[in-house]
């Protein structure tokens, strides 16, 4: 794969997941207890994908892969409150896409460099 094509790859997943999170933090009322999402919950998330991030310019697969997922299971612990009927299922569901998709962006970059390097 094209290290560059690669490289945008991993950049737009990472936004989404940054899109995410803000949307998480929206919800949040600017830092109040409201809507379910606390704010050392978003403190949290912005913390993983810092680290994600830093992982990633290191080309450090295996160390980002356990950090998107340790990502993903703070997301999945975030607890979800009815707010008039809607819950924020939908913005977790769309930000663990978000995660996954980076882990399969990752993890196909890893095996077309193990390809690669048998060739």
């Amino acid at each position: 794969m094209n290290v560059g094509y690669h490289d945008a790859l991993v950049q737009m997943d990472i936004q989404r997941m940054k899109d995410g999170v803000m949307k998480l933090a929206k919800r949040n009322g600017h830092g109040d207890i409201q809507n379910g999402v606390q704010n050392h919950e978003i403190r949290e998330l912005e913390e993983s994908l810092y680290q994600i991030q830093n992982s990633v310019k290191i080309e450090n697969g295996y160390n980002t892969i356990k950090q998107v997922e340790n990502f993903m299971n703070k997301v999945e612990d975030i607890g979800e409150v009815d707010e008039g009927g809607l819950l924020l299922r939908e913005e977790k569901g769309l930000l663990i896409a978000a995660a996954k998709q980076l882990q399969d962006t990752i993890n196909n970059n890893s095996t077309t460099k193990k390809i690669d390097s048998k060739i």
